[in-house]
């Protein structure tokens, strides 16, 4: 057998078929029983939703373009972010509302730090680990004069794909 007997090994077995450790299950099975412990374990295992941020329209706007594609996006807690299930990926990247540049991918965390910068025109900014770009080009829309470094020639290259396409 691959796994442990989930009937005489529980935990051993959530560790093995649900890669979740031992020790986290006991817990959860000891706080919120095994039924729900194991739903936990199982929910864990989900691709999240793709965060997607609108550019140079609203997030309605894009909902609407998506939507037109068949996808599915739904709004998140930021109100130019979007959610699209993890299997629309391929689609959203050749969809014309990403090669445009009126979508990109943009977690709501990452744009709220390039955000709590506060640019504006006329500053300066140092963008160090700036690949792929996403936050270079918040604070470079919002006028700063940005210079963007990262470790190697490749993810610079990926920060320029992504600022040409914005």
């Amino acid at each position: 057998p691959l796994f442990h007997d989930p009937l005489e090994h529980p935990l051993l077995w959530a560790e093995d078929a649900l890669s979740m450790p031992a020790a986290i299950m006991k817990r959860w099975t000891a706080r919120f029983g095994e039924e729900r412990a194991r739903a936990m374990a199982e929910w864990a295992q989900r691709e999240p939703p793709l965060s997607v941020r609108a550019v140079g329209i609203t997030a309605g706007e894009l909902s609407a373009e998506l939507s037109a594609l068949e996808l599915h996006p739904r709004p998140a807690d930021h109100a130019q972010i979007l959610l699209l299930p993890a299997d629309e990926t391929e689609a959203l990247l050749s969809s014309p509302a990403f090669t445009a540049g009126r979508a990109t991918i943009q977690g709501a965390t990452a744009l709220r730090a390039a955000q709590a910068v506060g640019a504006g025109p006329g500053e300066r900014i140092l963008d160090l680990c700036a690949a792929p770009g996403g936050k270079t080009a918040v604070l470079a829309a919002a006028g700063a004069e940005v210079t963007a470094c990262d470790v190697s020639h490749e993810k610079l290259a990926l920060v320029e794909v992504t600022l040409q396409r914005l």
